[in-house]
């Protein structure tokens, strides 16, 4: 893109230079033709124009063709916004001509590539002893256009125009050489010579190239609008031809013997000197003017820039602060020159990553061809361009736009930018979808909702039904609305009521639960409950009303069900409860038993194991000395079995009653709980050097002896289950949380297996013999059922020689 304010003033030379390009790769294309038709019907004007000179090689020709045709299509298809891989084709196949026959000279490599067209006749065809083939450097000639014409596809027109001012070098030597007859300038040392119109066709071509797009490379000097620009186009041509035009006029003097060749010398230096030093003095009139201009222009143009600067500034204020976006995009390229604020943050870019990039470079291919056809499209036109929802992926996701787009000519009818304005309706659309839902959901609730719904005018006709009162009344809508009047729909008995109250409504505005019955079609009745309100005109005359009619069918016969279930819901109570007294007194009655039971099972069954303990005592005493060792044995296990069944007996009628006694609770002091036990385990502690700690503890509601009993079976099972030579170690602390206490006892002991956390708490349950520890396995069962008569409950964690917790709750209510 050119920046340059002034360069669109050129843009119509640059559309005289294409018209120029097409008519003179044209003309290189019919010469070509033309050389082929005299190759083919011996036309020997048409191959070889000149006597005595070298004819036209065919497959210089064909080449010729292939480039003027790659050219021309290159140009319409830049003209046309398209791309096809054709011309680069062409461009190759162009090269590799050249590049086959130059190796023929520089390698000794032949293919016969300019032997492919009519090689008898170019064999018949001899110049200087030699048969017709391609010049070397007409070969190097097409090397060089051929990739002069890939970079021009490609756009990289520095590189072609470099590469064609050696073409241009080479074509103009020869044509130098033919005007004053220097064959070493058409003839490079020995090899074949290039003819005539070979140059002329090869100096076309590579001032075409050169032409092609002035704007870019460094042809761009050459067609700037300034004043170095415009003496380039004048003294360029003259530089060349005026020495061309005199060296031809002088050699030709002085070959007719109209002077000598000191004199044409002279004559030739001395028209130089004078046409140069015009030229010059011209150029320098030219230059002083334009500096005169410049320097008044750039102090009008500093006004201008100053005031230009203001305005910018102002419109940039207004675009930026304009909430929907603006855009502007040169018309050649369609890139763009600017966009606002609300355009950066629509499409997520900063403005330098965007300017001087178009559409396809943030865009898919499919969706920036749409922008661009909508572009064309309003060029073509001459007029601005709608689009009312054009949907882009930006990267805050995807966008809808309404977009009007505004193209701007020059005074010459030249396109020269497109501005588009782009509003994002996204939001709105997302708006629109949602109220449209909305009333389709408001819609769906007035025709489908449980209760009727109608609307009467000032006469009582039906104007509005809803579908569930047209499903009750058995009507379809075209047989009620507008044609129907409520009173067609109210039973005969209470119609006159209804009048009335519609009267009265119409005057009060509103009504609230009127009962009475109404009629389907078929002639039956069912009962219903009518609330309605009144709309009224600015002048406070009643329009129409807003009734809500509910069907109390349903809701008559569900009363007369739930009038059924609650008489048999009572006397379902009253049974019950009958029964709950029943066994309420039997278990009374089985607790009164099994506390007798506990009592007899305490009493008479201990007695006869004292007597077994005292008699083997007293036998024991009596025989001393007598008794061997086996019989001494024998009495102790008797006695050991008697102590154990006492102590199982007492254990378990302590677990009975803890089921059955009625807790009383008292204010506890845990630390004096604590403080009782220990004193319980003075000597066991004494004996093991046990360490008990415990943590200042609280004052709790429960059952003083019970809790003590806990803590007893507890601290207990932590002195006992300990491994030899462990000295243990107790540690107790309490949490409280709003609804209870929560206590743990933590040892060192020989901890417990996961498999056996449960199983610990189940009466009789032991995991170790009795020759290893003593004990009964009713103790944490006692204090299970201890915790759970408190609404609380017992745990334990623990891990294998390693020591273990158990934690239990006490709740507060």
């Amino acid at each position: 893109m050119n920046d340059n304010p002034i360069a669109p003033k050129n843009q119509g030379i640059h559309v005289r230079i294409q018209h120029w390009i097409v008519w003179v790769n044209s003309l290189v294309i019919l010469m070509a033709l033309l050389v082929l038709l005299g190759w083919r019907f011996d036309i020997e004007v048409l191959r070889q124009p000149f006597p005595g000179l070298v004819a036209m090689n065919p497959m210089s020709a064909v080449c010729f063709m292939m480039a003027g045709t790659a050219f021309l299509l290159i140009l319409y298809e830049r003209r046309k916004s398209t791309n096809t891989y054709f011309p680069q084709l062409l461009s190759i196949l162009i090269v590799f001509v050249g590049f086959f026959r130059v190796m023929v000279d520089f390698g000794g490599f032949d293919v016969g590539v300019d032997k492919l067209l009519f090689q008898s006749k170019m064999n018949a065809n001899i110049v200087g002893g030699r048969p017709n083939v391609m010049a070397t450097n007409t070969a190097i000639c097409f090397m060089l256009t051929g990739a002069s014409l890939l970079f021009v596809w490609n756009k990289k027109y520095f590189w072609a125009q470099l590469l064609t001012l050696f073409g241009v070098f080479i074509s103009l030597l020869s044509i130098i050489g033919y005007t004053y007859g220097v064959v070493q300038f058409y003839g490079i040392l020995s090899y074949f010579p290039m003819a005539v119109h070979t140059a002329i066709c090869f100096l076309m071509l590579s001032v075409s190239i050169l032409l092609f797009d002035g704007k870019e490379g460094f042809m761009s000097e050459v067609f700037s609008p300034y004043g170095g620009g415009k003496l380039a186009r004048v003294l360029l041509p003259l530089a060349i031809l005026i020495p061309v035009v005199l060296g031809f006029f002088r050699l030709y003097g002085e070959r007719m013997g109209y002077y000598q060749t000191e004199f044409g010398t002279a004559l030739y230096a001395t028209i130089i000197i004078v046409v140069f030093v015009y030229l010059i003095w011209r150029s320098i009139v030219y230059v002083n003017k334009t500096s005169h201009a410049l320097a008044l222009e750039i102090a009008e143009r500093k006004k201008v820039q100053e005031s230009l600067e203001s305005s910018n500034r102002f419109l940039e204020t207004v675009l930026d602060n304009i909430p929907n976006m603006i855009f502007v995009k040169e018309a050649d390229q369609l890139r763009f020159v600017r966009i606002n604020k609300a355009g950066e943050d629509l499409l997520g870019l900063k403005r330098q990553n965007l300017i001087g990039k178009n559409d396809a470079d943030f865009f898919s291919a499919e969706q920036s061809m749409q922008f661009r056809k909508k572009d064309l499209e309003a060029f073509s036109k001459k007029g601005a361009v709608t689009v009312d929802e054009e949907i882009i992926h930006t990267t805050r996701g995807e966008r809808v736009l309404h977009t009007k787009k505004i193209p701007v000519f020059d005074t010459n009818g030249v396109p020269l930018y497109i501005v588009g304005i782009s509003e994002d309706i996204t939001e709105k659309k997302k708006k629109d979808s949602r109220l449209k839902e909305s009333a389709r959901e408001i819609f769906d609730l007035y025709n489908n909702a449980p209760c009727g719904y109608h609307s009467l005018d000032a006469n009582g006709i039906i104007v509005d039904m809803n579908d569930t009162e047209l499903r009750w009344l058995g009507y379809t809508r075209a047989e009620v609305i507008g044609k129907m009047n409520v009173s067609n729909i109210v039973s005969r008995p209470d119609l006159e009521r209804f009048i009335n109250s519609f009267e009265q409504f119409k005057r009060e505005g509103t009504i609230h639960d009127l009962e009475l019955k109404m009629r389907r079609s078929d002639g039956s009745e069912f009962p219903v409950l009518l609330s309605g309100t009144a709309v009224y005109d600015e002048t406070g005359n009643y329009i129409r009303s807003r009734t809500t009619v509910f069907d109390f069918t349903e809701r008559k016969a569900l009363e007369n069900v739930i009038h059924r279930f609650n008489r048999d819901l009572e006397n379902k109570v009253n049974e019950r409860t009958e029964e709950l007294k029943q066994r309420a007194h039997e278990l009374s009655v089985s607790n009164a038993e099994l506390e007798q039971f506990a009592y007899v099972a305490s009493h008479d069954l201990q007695e006869p194991l004292r007597m077994v303990t005292s008699f083997l005592t007293q036998l024991e005493k009596k025989y001393e000395g007598q008794l061997d060792e086996k019989a001494r044995q024998y009495i102790h296990f008797a006695t050991d079995g008697a102590l154990r069944m006492r102590k199982i007996i007492l254990d378990l009628l302590e677990y009975s009653r803890v089921g059955r006694k009625e807790f009383e609770r008292e204010d506890v002091n845990i630390n004096e709980i604590i403080e009782a036990v220990l004193v319980l385990n003075k000597n066991r502690i004494t004996e093991k050097e046990a360490v008990v700690r415990w943590d200042p503890m609280p004052t709790i509601k429960a059952s003083k002896s019970a809790i003590q009993q806990v803590f007893q079976n507890l601290i207990g099972n932590a002195l006992k289950y300990q491994k030899k030579g462990r000295n243990p170690e107790v540690y107790i602390h309490a949490t409280e949380t709003p609804g209870y206490w929560q206590f743990a006892v933590s040892d060192n002991g020989i901890g417990i297996e996961p498999q056996f956390f449960e199983k610990i708490f189940v009466i009789f349950q032991r995991l170790h013999t009795r020759d290893e520890y003593s004990g009964t396995g009713i103790g944490l069962a006692i204090c299970k059922k201890i915790v759970e008569i408190h609404k609380g409950r017992i745990w334990v964690e623990s891990t294998p020689d390693a020591g273990s917790t158990f934690y239990f709750t006490i709740s507060k209510n």
